[in-house]
């Protein structure tokens, strides 16, 4: 299960919610979209969550779930149309679906671009049908899986409006998951790159660096060169109290949580002995 008390989760699922609603403002009936895919993608649904379940299995929890009164024939009749009808060419879709949300999911955490370029080749894959041919109802099946596999992912009830996309709709919202991915991994990245640099740097290019991001907090530097860690700790801390805003990440936030806060500042016995010489 994701942590979705991380504040980078949160995001995502704050941006997944909002083109969920955008697409459903956006197309309220059409070519592929409506109440006429529901009843596929509810199909769908339960596949996800057993690949090797019969027809008339498949029915009974069709009927419970959302009280239709099909068949295992008429579920036959549904597999058909999707392309389904072989069990192990749908337990190949099923499998390679589960696969790619695992993907997604472990570069969703780790945020690595290892992991999201692992993510991308196994979205672009995909499965071919008897005919060689990539599925057309992938993309589906796959944001499907992600909201069977990760129901906490879900805001409000979007898992039951995305039952309204056909293939087309479902392909562009897969598209643009991936996209609010890429661009946490970049984020990550930009961060670990500022965190390699930051570990090199003196107190003096550090300071610099933070009056360019921090303006408010800028100060003669001559005063801080004479503080040890501690205390300049405490003075981010009041400095970031009194200060007016800021566009991200406040210093004080900063020197808590970045590991190599401590070795970015000169104690004041350095400091002493440079002022010294």
């Amino acid at each position: 299960m994701l942590n979705v008390n991380d504040p980078i989760i949160k995001r995502f699922m704050e941006n997944l919610h909002n083109s969920v609603e955008r697409r459903i403002r956006r197309q309220t009936s059409g070519a592929d979209f409506g109440n006429d895919y529901v009843l596929e993608n509810r199909l769908l649904k339960i596949f996800c969550e057993d690949k090797l379940i019969e027809p008339h299995r498949c029915a009974e929890q069709l009927n419970r779930r959302y009280n239709y009164n099909l068949n295992g024939e008429g579920v036959i009749q549904i597999l058909r149309f999707l392309h389904l009808t072989y069990q192990t060419r749908r337990a190949e879709l099923f499998d390679w679906a589960t696969e790619t949300v695992d993907a997604f999911t472990k570069a969703l955490e780790f945020r690595t671009a290892k992991d999201f370029d692992a993510f991308i080749a196994l979205r672009d894959k995909g499965v071919s049908d008897r005919n060689g041919e990539q599925f057309r109802i992938q993309a589906r099946v796959v944001c499907l899986m992600l909201y069977v596999k990760h129901p906490e992912l879900c805001t409000e009830n979007d898992n039951e409006l995305i039952e309204k996309f056909g293939n087309v709709h479902m392909k562009y919202f897969f598209y643009e998951v991936a996209d609010f991915l890429r661009n946490i991994c970049i984020d990550n990245r930009r961060n670990v790159d500022k965190k390699n640099l930051l570990s090199t740097m003196s107190l003096k290019d550090f300071l610099s660096l933070v009056y360019a991001e921090y303006p408010a907090l800028a100060v003669d530097e001559s005063l801080l060169e004479q503080l040890d860690s501690i205390s300049v700790m405490q003075f981010f801390n009041e400095s970031t109290r009194n200060a007016d805003s800021f566009s991200s990440m406040t210093v004080e936030e900063f020197l808590l949580n970045d590991p190599d806060a401590d070795s970015l500042l000169i104690p004041v016995s350095v400091a002493d002995s440079v002022s010294a010489d």
